[in-house]
């Protein structure tokens, strides 16, 4: 919520700016005329200044390999402008792309935020695997606000083969004893 009326929701002493379009790496991230480009420095920009949210520009898809990081949350839909004005739009949703396996975050207990992106998996071209776009262990405390997630193509299934010939048996164990249907008199076993 914009409470101080400057286009942000929240404070932005406690944020980092990202712009896929015009933000640097080289930048600290801390203001909105100076946004980092990427995920993984602004999750590590966020650590080194104590930052608690990324405020994400719309304008290119992010592309992310790395993790998210507990405590730090995540807020889409905001326009950036050249003079380093932002402001938050509804109809403005960041697409963050990660690979097959999706994002896997685990044992989570500190409250985190995410809001107004889209976290979206690549297809998966291993035979018989999955795509998954969000993966949450043992997390206690994760809320996703107008977020949506998407999961790529599956890789194709196992091909169909006949199933051949079975392989040989062992040998058999010994045989009981025989029968003579044969002329004159038998009994079990012997000839007589």
């Amino acid at each position: 919520m914009d409470a101080n009326c400057d286009e942000l929701d929240g404070d932005p002493l406690r944020s980092i700016f990202v712009d896929p379009v015009s933000g640097s790496d080289g930048a600290t991230g801390t203001t909105a005329a100076d946004p980092v480009r990427t995920l993984g420095v602004a999750f590590e920009r966020a650590a080194t200044h104590g930052r608690e949210w990324l405020l994400l520009a719309a304008g290119a898809t992010y592309s992310h390999s790395g993790s998210f990081a507990e405590g730090v949350n995540v807020a889409g839909g905001y326009l950036s402008s050249s003079t380093g004005a932002w402001g938050r739009s509804e109809s403005v949703v960041p697409v963050v792309d990660v690979g097959p396996w999706g994002m896997l975050i685990g044992a989570w207990a500190v409250p985190t935020e995410w809001q107004q992106f889209h976290l979206r998996a690549a297809s998966n071209t291993l035979t018989g695997a999955s795509s998954i776009a969000l993966t949450a262990l043992d997390v206690v405390s994760l809320t996703l606000t107008d977020c949506h997630l998407s999961a790529g193509d599956a890789g194709n299934g196992q091909g169909y083969s006949s199933p051949g010939r079975a392989s040989s048996g062992g040998n058999g164990g010994a045989g009981g004893d025989g029968y003579n249907r044969g002329g004159g008199s038998y009994v079990w076993g012997e000839c007589v």
